[in-house]
């Protein structure tokens, strides 16, 4: 990122009933300045949304739950 100001990273979820209903945010980082560009696979396998691809079932909503905020000034 390259901030011109202050400014705040939000992160939402949504928790789901039951055991698949945890949510995880682990390990993040910010860096000032440009991502570096990554090469592309071309062999990798990209499975799109609808696609047919196994459904998770449907969670039951708990609201949405902001799970952290972090503002930089």
């Amino acid at each position: 990122i390259n901030p011109s100001g202050p400014f705040q990273i939000i992160f939402e979820g949504v928790r789901g009933s039951g055991y698949l209903g945890d949510i995880a945010i682990d390990d993040v980082t910010l860096k000032k300045g440009e991502c570096p560009r990554k090469q592309m696979d071309p062999n990798k396998v990209v499975v799109m949304p609808g696609s047919g691809a196994p459904r998770q079932p449907h969670p039951q909503l708990w609201g949405p739950m902001v799970i952290f905020l972090l503002a930089l000034q």
